[in-house]
């Protein structure tokens, strides 16, 4: 994301949603951690965002899919097989 403008403007605002299984069922839910809501984008900068998860013990293998949806809406999927 790039902030063009002088002013500071809200962060990314990214959630992952993982889901596991034959059926996609939702395991986990991550957000980022700044010790605050989201952290601003300084103005007439670029932000980038890590998000570091692990998918909880009681998942199955099998496929998995890792949603991320910021603030806006905007959604993008990355899609994977857990146990290989």
């Amino acid at each position: 994301m790039v902030n063009r403008s002088g002013d500071p403007m809200p962060g990314l605002g990214t959630t992952l949603r993982i889901l596991t299984g034959e059926d996609l069922r939702l395991a986990a839910t991550a957000r980022p951690v700044y010790g605050y809501r989201d952290a601003a984008i300084a103005p007439f900068r670029t932000a980038t965002q890590t998000v570091s998860f692990t998918v909880p013990d009681a998942a199955v293998g099998g496929p998995v899919t890792v949603e991320a949806v910021d603030a806006a809406g905007s959604r993008v999927t990355f899609e994977g097989v857990l146990g290989q």
